[in-house]
């Protein structure tokens, strides 16, 4: 609904950045056409906390990997869009965004 308000207005792209329940919301909706995921160890009370994003949860939202790179150890940034869409910059996945 807050999407079709959003479309009716003209507006064509949003930036979800919300928590792992928000994305995997918009990943289960199919509502996704890019996504950048950064796996990063974090820990509270020495414990992992998982978002339960994983490759096979953004393949099952009809995303396809272009590339991953690493700006620091040991964070890795990957880079996925949907079926039909390019990646902003194809020559230089880290350069967007």
């Amino acid at each position: 609904e807050m999407l079709a308000g959003l479309h009716a207005r003209g507006i064509r792209h949003v930036m979800v950045e919300g928590g792992p329940s928000t994305a995997r919301s918009f990943l289960a909706a199919r509502l996704v056409d890019r996504c950048v995921l950064v796996t990063a160890a974090m820990c509270f009370e020495g414990q992992p906390v998982p978002s339960g994003i994983s490759p096979a949860t953004l393949q099952a939202a009809g995303l396809r990997k272009v590339g991953e790179h690493q700006r620091g150890a040991p964070d890795v940034t990957s880079a996925w869009v949907a079926e039909g869409v390019e990646w902003p910059t194809p020559d230089d996945i880290a350069a967007w965004p």
